[in-house]
């Protein structure tokens, strides 16, 4: 194998695997062959951008299609055990991604195949390799420092990622057997066990700080017992911002890797006098991360400085290593070495892993209240909802996403299923035996595919779900964004019957996908059965929320509103929102009808602030952006998509919608339903700046 190209085949096409065909288009000694994901338009989208002729939907395709020599397995962790051993015996070598296997029993049969068959098999241990890595392991071998005698590492984790809040059902991280954190374990445990040596023993220090849903581990401290010297683990998703970073004490000096801002610095003892060298401590550590933003700079100028580097000096490694016979930059001792570390941690760092089984409610049906969904029931509102119905002795059902947090839920007694809006099958099922749903649940951020398919799809998949399980009543939760505020003048008041806006696209992504919404709900309102009700509040406020949260966009200490002071803001309590759900439910007459639900009073902007407590308006400084600023930097936005053929996000709607000065016609259920809110405005504005129920700041 020496002269021969060699053939290259991967399976699972996310976003890692366009990272190790960018370094693989670059080898001339190689050639990707086949590209496989149970996806086929991911593996369609990776083939086409990397010019890979052939697309398969399963490993045992390209498997059976034209021989390859090296396979890369990048597919999530429950698949790799099962990957590499059909790639082993064939007789292919593999480089898989971490971790290598769930457990070390699995590990070591993967070792014992491999040896047996005579490949090599190489876990993706990247960081080993990273450029500020490779320069450290050479002066530390050298023996320049002496003995290494510990070594820690710090890895702060941010799991509010798109991918994993967007993903359809739990993403597979969650479903790991050591949950979330063993998806990230691995990178420390390697990078301690390389220098410390084979594990002898871990103390493990696990704390949950409530960053992570259902009370998970979300700190981690674990002090090892190395062959060689002992190491220290931290691993957080709560310490923010959390760092990647080494440290290596050694006999003659400590040498600190960050990983993030791509630095080295060394502390040796000097010849100085101990005064002298803590006076001079400090400029010479300042020197050296000079030094290494330097040479950062020139290297992004020289297109050398790339993402996921260390991979790229990983791969060319282990290729050498398939060519010339010799032993593969990741030995065999060191991953089964971190694999059995990772079982002795995880077993010892206390709750993990989620549980997404029903939580039956423990609620006892009482006269005949009815039988109610909740959806997003553990969203802001939703909750409220929840409470206002078991306060009133419903029993309720509330659905909510995988990684909801459902504490108050269980103490309130509701039954509770997990699912997502967008499975038809898990909202049908959820709606089974059920005499009201009450359709809170939307997305209000995200990509605009999640915020689309959650809150059109969703609410499409409730219409189907009401309709095929008989429910008899659904209460849908709209918004007063529907409006076509364009067509409005200064000082209108909005009513049920007012126009609807046109041209939703021009709005916004959230916007736009609750107008698609209110289309599907119009569609159903004057059905015979279910009979439905479409309640349309303005700006919830209360109930703990950050009271300066919707007032616009805030960065330190500055709050921008997009908003005259002294315009109006049209404010709803949303325990009162919560109580119109009720008394719609309850009315009979308020079947096929529409509310705007609205506190009648009103204040502007200022006015609102004013009666904030001085604790929360000291803690920013509010500046009102004039209309005609942003009319201005609209129209700019506007040119600019122009001439690059895309659409500007500022229209001329999404200004009307920031700057009209409108009321809101809460009368029709005043009169009909007999709702009020439960205080004065202003009374419900100083509650809800309540300082032990909000954080400022």
């Amino acid at each position: 194998m020496t002269t021969e190209t060699l053939r290259v085949g991967i399976v699972g096409c996310g976003r890692v695997a366009e990272a190790h065909l960018r370094f693989l288009t670059l080898r001339r000694d190689t050639e990707v062959i086949a590209v496989a994901d149970t996806s086929r338009s991911a593996a369609e989208r990776l083939a086409s951008r990397f010019q890979v002729s052939r697309v398969c939907t399963s490993l045992e395709e390209l498997l059976d299609g034209q021989s390859i020599h090296v396979l890369h397995v990048l597919t999530p962790p429950a698949f790799h055990t099962e990957q590499v051993l059909a790639a082993v015996e064939r007789g292919i070598h593999v480089i898989v991604e971490k971790p290598l296997a769930l457990n070390p029993v699995d590990a070591n049969r993967i070792y014992e195949r491999a040896a047996a068959r005579q490949v090599i098999v190489c876990p993706d241990f990247i960081q080993l390799f990273h450029p500020r890595m490779v320069e450290v392991t050479r002066v530390i071998e050298s023996g320049r420092f002496g003995r290494v005698v510990h070594c820690e590492v710090h890895l702060g984790l941010d799991l509010n990622i798109a991918e994993v809040r967007e993903a359809r059902g739990l993403h597979w991280m969650y479903s790991l057997p050591g949950g979330v954190l063993q998806n990230y374990l691995t990178h420390p445990l390697y990078l301690v066990l390389r220098w410390i040596g084979k594990l002898r023993g871990a103390h493990v220090l696990s704390r949950s700080f409530g960053s992570l849903p259902q009370h998970l581990a979300d700190h981690l401290d674990v002090l090892i017992d190395g062959e060689l010297a002992s190491g220290h683990v931290t691993l957080s998703v709560v310490a923010q911002p959390g760092g990647y970073s080494l440290k290596i004490f050694c006999e003659r000096a400590t040498v600190v890797v960050n990983f993030e801002a791509l630095t080295t610095t060394v502390e040796t003892l000097g010849s100085l006098p101990p005064p002298f060298a803590r006076l001079l401590s400090s400029p010479r550590l300042a020197l050296q991360l000079l030094h290494s933003t330097g040479r950062n700079i020139w290297a992004r100028l020289r297109g050398r400085l790339v993402p996921y580097h260390g991979l790229g000096v990983l791969i060319d490694r282990l290729y050498a290593s398939i060519r010339t016979g010799t032993p593969p930059p990741i030995s065999p001792e060191l991953a089964l070495a971190v694999s059995q570390a990772e079982h002795e941690v995880l077993t010892n760092a206390g709750k993990v892993a989620l549980d997404l089984s029903p939580r039956p409610g423990r609620q006892s049906r009482t006269g005949r209240m009815e039988a109610v969904l909740v959806t997003g029931a553990a969203g802001y509102l939703g909750i409220h909802v929840v409470r206002k119905l078991v306060a009133r002795g419903c029993l309720v059902r509330a659905f909510v996403r995988p990684l909801s947090r459902i504490d108050e839920l269980e103490q309130l007694g509701v039954e509770i299923r997990f699912g997502d809006l967008r499975d038809e099958r898990q909202v049908f099922d959820a709606a089974a035996g059920i005499d009201v749903i009450v359709h809170v649940g939307a997305a209000l951020r995200g990509s605009p595919e999640f915020i689309r398919t959650s809150t059109v799809q969703g609410t499409a998949n409730i219409a189907k779900a009401a309709q095929g399980q008989g429910v008899r009543r659904v209460v849908y939760i709209s918004s007063l964004a529907v409006y076509d505020y364009s067509s409005l003048r200064n000082g209108c008041a909005i009513t049920a019957k007012t126009a609807l806006e046109a041209r939703p696209t021009e709005r916004g992504v959230a916007s736009e996908a609750k107008r698609h919404a209110e289309d599907i709900a119009l569609a159903c309102l004057h059905n015979p059965a279910p009979v439905w009700s479409i309640l349309r509040p303005s700006v919830l406020f209360g109930g703990g929320r950050e009271p300066l949260s919707f007032l616009g966009v805030r960065r330190g200490r500055w709050l921008a509103c997009f908003a005259s002071p002294r315009s109006r803001l049209r404010l709803v309590h949303v325990a009162d929102v919560a109580e119109a759900v009720w008394l719609t439910m309850r009315h009979n007459g308020g079947g096929g009808r529409i509310y705007t639900v609205s506190h009648p009073e009103s204040v502007t902007y200022r006015e609102y602030l004013d009666f904030l407590p001085r604790q929360v308006r000291s803690s920013v400084r509010v500046a009102f952006i004039p209309q005609w600023v942003v009319r201005g930097a609209g129209a700019a936005g506007r040119f600019a998509g122009w001439l690059r053929g895309r659409s500007a996000g500022l229209t001329r709607r999404r200004i009307a919608y920031l700057y009209r000065d409108l009321r809101v016609d809460a009368g029709p259920i005043q009169s009909e339903l007999g709702w009020q809110p439960a205080a004065d405005l202003r009374t419900q504005i100083a509650g809800a700046a309540d300082l032990s129920e909000v954080t400022v700041g």
